[in-house]
């Protein structure tokens, strides 16, 4: 018997998966709040270099944005400005 795709869709994804034991959800965390601070840290340092400054900060943001609220409402603000100024 094959799976359907409705069932295909209601299987949990890997960061599921990983969220679901505690320590693998702090473990989780701990990784994304690091790789986004990282990333988010060559990004501003890079600003005021020619190439790109600001769309290395703003792939941090949607780094942090897998974990943290905040991240995910600042990266929606950061996408509404972007797209509007470039229209």
């Amino acid at each position: 018997m094959t799976a359907k795709p409705d069932q295909e869709q209601a299987r949990p994804g890997l960061l599921d998966r990983i969220r679901a034991n505690p320590s693998g959800r702090l473990a989780l965390k701990i990784s994304v709040a690091v790789l986004g601070t990282i990333v988010v840290a060559v990004g501003i340092v890079l600003i005021p270099f020619p190439g790109p400054g600001w769309a290395i900060v703003i792939l941090g943001l949607a780094i942090w944005a897998i974990e943290f609220a905040w991240a995910r409402h600042l990266l929606e603000f950061t996408k509404r400005h972007v797209q509007s100024w470039t229209h």
